[in-house]
């Protein structure tokens, strides 16, 4: 049998594997693999390194569903085992992932092998080795003979347990290989037995190849991606799916043998396409669960967390979209984006905006001669009224909910729709009024404020109970989550709110102010941060800061002094930067428990409350939330002074501090590049990018030497290893002495193709990259975009020299900067005649600081 097994093979990198595996295992945790439907799992712990990772045994993804985060990068001292012996056996091989299996004795059974016998069949490329390496002692049992096709006969199949076995007692270090005829073996791992080296463990990693090496062994994929607002499918959707089914076949010059369909799991477009593709009696679809509880089972199911990730999986493996979109559905907007960047062809099918609420209107009660007043704040009020939001349902699924029950148990989420293909029950809050047989949306939203105002005193009326829950929940400073089909645009929800208000402010529910800002029976939670910070708060900020004032989120605080508490009392400083602008966001939130220790902002609405102290910013606080640098002494002393109170600090740090010269060159000044250099913060990764021709090479060539000579000396260099500004740098950094970390573009070859447009046979690409297949790349594949967000995830600080009109790889770069929550600082130097500085080209405020959060 072609079962190679070498005792001690890894002797002496033990020490620098078994490190590896604990670097993974802390970014990955370990997790015990799904084992069908069912809920059955593996009796060992299990996590993955690499582009993929083994969840379960529906198969691989890219997206870890634990974290939501992609699985670890392969550690070098893995990377470096592995991958030579499989090219020994298998030319073309690339180590995509590593699978860490961890066995204890614990696990040992008489009758039962810990892990059972199966074969490796969740790869798409089967004629790829397995190779494992194990640490500790243990057995590892092989079954039967197979041929080429994996396949055993069911007689010896039936006596795999028995005589068809052969075990194999593996030591420490051991390698083992399957390979050929017997990659498709049926194999298992037997009992732990105790050693000197793992005690009463056994760790094994094994590498594996998940892509086929040639374009015709890889079947073509589809994703099917939909309006959650449509309920059944229309002729041209079922068009555009049969063509889909059948679209291997036309590809010319070489059809694919074999094609997959991905959709997700969410009511509406995924429900009636699953039952499309059943009908059709398709046989290669899967399902991806986009994190909602009831997931149709007809096919098998893919787990990969929660939304957007198992969009975005679905997207990465997809070769072509296939989109129904009424053009404005946020979610179906998000999936041709994304697909867009991924340079892969749409099938885009533009469908009529369908809704989900439909109903039959009831009647319609008398118009009154009054109407709740319209004046009340829509946000969160004074008093600890508890924060209120309209969502839509295609955005936040339906959680909760059911055909018999349309609010959660507490009813943190409560649905006010008319029910629809999501199978939920209708709610007594519902517009009864549809839009267009009753009118436009603002008729439809005036009918329903005329009928729901009576009903809001009517304690008989079914609307009643529901809107009465509603108003207690907000007037005990708990959040409410209104789930309707219409935002962003008006929807009936608002109504809602504004009359549970209402009922607060004129006494229809249970309602106790909280204590004034003064008493120690309040949560006093104090704000501090950066003088300097230029622009105003980042989406980042500011979700952190509603984090401590939301309820929802208040685990740190359940309780002070035994008695529950609601809003906090914020305190803040008179102080420019970050204190001002959390001044302003206060403001625009409405929030009224505020002490501003100092002067009133001088835009400050009448009806805000707000007083003043000239007490420190720490007497009397039960939390301090701290926006900070190293650099700032006023702000370390601060939290120096509370710690030494035995009080919590939450701390937000900001690291490293990346400065702008001071004053800003001009661009006249010889020494301007150097005065940017000088500027980056000790210990950076730089990331230096731009054109590869340039009008004058001297210009670029003596800017960016002149920068990277002012870096520094314990900078690191990121590159890119193009011509141009990247080698540039590249050379001025080996000239200084400075570390380097390139990473270029894998580009792969076009084929070569011979007369009649076939393949040539004997044509292998130098380099495959692990994450993409041979089919998606030719000579303008999408390797340099690729490349650009390796370059932008791996810096601190990103800048680019570039000729005046653009580089698109640098515009790419910068774009993927100004996505990435970590605020890269952009910095674009343009050659020409009139040289033009732009600062975060991409953003309308200049957000100079790479953060991460710690406390």
């Amino acid at each position: 049998m072609p079962i190679i097994i070498k005792p001690g093979f890894a002797s002496s990198v033990r020490t620098q594997i078994l490190s590896a595996v604990d670097t993974v295992i802390e970014e990955a945790p370990l997790y015990q693999a799904a084992v069908g439907d069912r809920g059955g799992k593996m009796r060992y712990s299990m996590t993955n390194c690499g582009t993929f990772g083994w969840w379960s045994t529906q198969g691989y993804t890219k997206i870890n569903p634990m974290t939501n985060q992609r699985w670890p990068d392969i550690p070098p001292a893995i990377l470096n085992l592995i991958q030579p012996i499989g090219e020994k056996v298998y030319p073309g091989f690339q180590l995509q992932t590593v699978a860490i299996d961890v066995f204890d004795m614990d696990m040992n059974r008489p009758d039962k092998p810990i892990l059972n016998f199966h074969q490796d069949t969740s790869e798409r490329n089967k004629q790829a080795p397995i190779i494992s390496i194990s640490f500790g002692s243990g057995t590892f049992i092989v079954a039967g003979q197979v041929d080429g096709q994996g396949r055993i006969p069911a007689a010896q199949l039936r006596r795999i347990n028995r005589t068809m076995t052969t075990t194999y007692e593996l030591k420490d270090a051991d390698l083992v290989v399957l390979y050929g005829d017997e990659r498709l073996c049926f194999y298992g791992a037997g009992k732990v037995s105790e050693s000197s080296e793992l005690g009463n463990k056994r760790i094994s990693i094994t590498g594996r190849m998940v892509d086929p090496l040639n374009q015709e062994d890889k079947p073509i994929i589809f994703s099917f991606v939909g309006n959650q607002s449509i309920e059944t499918l229309t002729p041209p959707i079922i068009e555009k799916m049969e063509e889909a089914m059948t679209f291997r076949k036309t590809l010319n010059p070489q059809p694919k043998n074999s094609s997959e369909i991905l959709v997700g799991s969410l009511p509406g477009f995924d429900r009636p396409t699953i039952t499309h593709l059943r009908s059709k009696k398709y046989p290669s679809v899967f399902i991806y669960n986009m994190g909602n509880e009831n997931v149709p089972q007809t096919y098998p199911v893919r787990n990969v967390g929660n939304e957007p990730a198992p969009l975005m999986e679905m997207l990465e493996e997809a070769d072509y979209l296939l989109l129904a979109t009424n053009g404005t559905e946020k979610r179906t907007q998000y999936a041709k984006n994304y697909f867009e960047t991924l340079n892969k062809p749409i099938w885009e099918v533009l469908v009529e905006d369908e809704r989900t609420d439909e109903g039959e209107p009831e009647n319609i009660p008398d118009v009154p001669e009054e109407e709740p007043p319209s004046t009340l704040s829509p946000n969160r009020r004074a008093n600890s009224i508890g924060h209120c939001r309209v969502t839509n349902i295609r955005d936040t699924g339906s959680f909760g909910f059911s055909s018999t029950n349309w609010h959660t148990p507490d009813y943190s989420r409560v649905y006010i729709g008319r029910g629809g293909s999501q199978g939920i029950a209708r709610s007594p809050m519902n517009n009864p009024y549809p839009i267009g047989k009753e009118g436009t949306r603002e008729d439809v939203l005036d009918k329903f404020r005329k009928y729901s105002w009576p009903l809001i005193r009517d304690e008989l009326a079914p609307f009643y109970p529901a809107i009465y829950n509603v108003a207690s929940l907000l007037a005990q400073g708990k959040p409410v989550e209104l789930v309707c089909h219409c935002d962003p645009l008006p929807c009936h929800g608002h109504i809602i709110h504004k009359a549970a208000l209402w009922m607060i402010e004129n006494n229809r529910v249970p309602y106790e102010p909280d204590a004034p800002v003064e008493s120690d029976t309040r949560l006093h939670l104090g704000m501090a941060g950066l003088s300097n910070l230029i622009g105003n708060l980042t989406p980042r900020m500011e979700l952190e800061i509603e984090t401590l004032l939301e309820n929802k989120h208040r685990k740190w605080y359940l309780k002070l002094n035994d008695i529950p508490t609601r809003n906090p009392v914020v305190h803040i400083r008179d102080n420019p930067g970050f204190d001002r602008f959390v001044q302003q966001y206060l403001i625009s939130q409405k929030y009224q428990d505020v002490v501003v220790h100092g002067q009133l902002p001088s835009n400050l609405p009448t009806d805000l409350n707000w007083t003043t102290s000239s007490e420190p910013l720490t007497s009397n606080l039960n939390y301090l939330f701290v926006q900070w640098d190293a650099e700032d002494t006023e702000l370390q002393q601060l939290m120096q002074q509370f710690n030494q109170l035995n009080k919590t600090l939450i701390a937000y740090v900001r690291k490293p501090k990346i400065n702008l010269p001071d004053p800003i060159p001009k661009l006249d000044d010889p020494q301007r590049f150097a005065k940017y250099g000088a500027a980056v913060p000790n210990g950076s990764y730089v990331a230096v990018i731009g054109s590869r021709k340039f009008r004058s090479a001297a210009w670029a060539k003596g800017a960016i030497t002149q920068f990277i000579n002012a870096l520094p000396g314990d900078c690191k260099i990121v590159s890119g290893g193009a011509k141009g500004a990247d080698s540039y740098a590249e050379d001025a950094a080996i000239a200084r002495g400075l570390p380097i970390i390139v990473h270029p573009a894998n580009w792969v070859q076009t084929p070569k193709r011979d007369a009649t447009g076939q393949i040539d046979p004997n044509w292998r690409p130098k380099l495959i990259p692990s994450d993409r297949r041979i089919e998606d790349s030719n000579e303008r594949s999408n390797a340099g975009t690729e490349r650009n967000k390796v370059i932008v995830d791996d810096c601190n600080c990103l800048y680019a020299f570039i000729v005046r009109g653009g580089s698109s790889g640098s515009e790419d770069a910068t774009q993927y900067a100004a996505l990435k929550d970590k605020h890269n600082l952009e910095m674009v130097f343009e050659e020409g005649a009139e040289e033009v500085e732009r600062v975060n080209s991409r953003r309308s405020t200049m957000n100079l600081f790479f953060f991460e959060e710690g406390v």
